[in-house]
């Protein structure tokens, strides 16, 4: 579970430091507004830190670089949540991600419904929403770290 993932990924480097958990956020480039907020909710929540640039991205750059920053992220991250809500019949590029995700062994979590096959995987965390999602974060954060 999410739990047992921070509990491994949130060990004490020295005295209150902790090695930060890096989440991944995939979904649909219209909710980047979404995920903007998420992450922020999440980085409050020390130790977290999202790597995910993609809703800030601007197309400068190409969809290939684009695309190879975007799995360079993925690669980095201890874990990958896929916010589907509204991403009903999405082709998205953001099933792409799970998919590489799941392949490179990183934790991957679904809030919202399950709108690809591949999400209904025994071992595909899934939340009916963010608040269920950060509710059982900042939960364990406060109980095993003391965070407020």
């Amino acid at each position: 579970t999410v739990l047992r993932v921070l509990l491994r990924l949130c060990t004490p480097l020295s005295g209150d430091n902790m090695t930060p958990l890096k989440i991944y956020i995939a979904s649909r480039f219209l909710n980047a507004r979404i995920v903007k907020a998420l992450s922020t909710k999440l980085m409050s929540l020390a130790p977290v830190r999202c790597v995910q640039t993609w809703p800030d991205e601007r197309d400068d750059c190409g969809p290939a670089a684009a695309a190879l920053r975007d799995l360079f992220e993925i690669e980095k991250s201890d874990m990958v949540v896929v916010y589907t809500i509204d991403c009903e019949g999405i082709p998205g590029g953001m099933h792409f991600e799970a998919g590489y995700a799941y392949g490179q062994g990183k934790r991957l979590v679904v809030i919202g419904p399950l709108v690809n096959i591949f999400y209904y995987l025994p071992d595909v965390e899934r939340y009916d929403n963010i608040q269920d999602f950060l509710k059982r974060i900042s939960g364990f954060l406060k109980k095993n770290f003391n965070t407020e």
